[in-house]
């Protein structure tokens, strides 16, 4: 479905229910581009809310990893985060002293923070099944009369049940 035909639909929606949308929007898989992913800025942000300088958390590493002394590492750790090193080994011992993982950088960098707020990229991004999906749900949600027929249904389906000798499902 193309996007102003889902944001027709969309626009048919209760607030509430635009809300709930727009918020399983924000939360689902996006196609990325993962050369346009800085590190440094969900680095900064776990670092700072770990309450550690660079120097601690290289420290930190140096100690834990059996790794030569800091002073070293904190150099290499600057050219890792300028390079943007997702592969390098250092990267990896960073995530884990900060218990984070690749989505949380992805999550907290500025190429994603910059467009999650923007509606048509939301859409536009999703992989295939992800965008049948929330079509599926927002077509569903803005013609209220199948949703009622459906939950008529499931409520009759026990007196159903009933009539045809069948116990209650669990």
């Amino acid at each position: 479905m193309e996007f102003i035909k889902f944001e027709e639909i969309f626009s048919k929606l209760s607030k509430e229910n635009q809300f709930i949308i727009f918020a399983t929007l924000q939360m689902m898989e996006h196609k990325k581009d993962n050369d346009k992913f800085d590190i440094k800025r969900g680095i900064d942000i776990a670092r700072t809310e770990h309450e550690l300088t660079e120097d601690e958390l290289c420290n930190n590493i140096a100690k834990k990893f059996n790794l030569k002394d800091g002073t070293s590492i904190r150099e290499t750790y600057k050219s890792m985060l300028r390079r943007a090193s997702r592969r390098s080994d250092l990267y990896q011992h960073t995530l884990e002293e900060l218990c984070i993982d690749e989505l949380f950088i992805e999550d907290q960098s500025e190429y994603f923070q910059s467009r999650i707020g923007n509606f048509q990229w939301l859409y536009d991004s999703l992989l295939p099944k992800d965008k049948n999906a929330i079509c599926f749900l927002v077509t569903q949600l803005a013609d209220i009369s199948s949703i009622t027929t459906f939950l008529d249904m499931l409520e009759n389906l026990e007196e159903l049940h009933k009539n045809i000798g069948v116990s209650s499902i669990d």
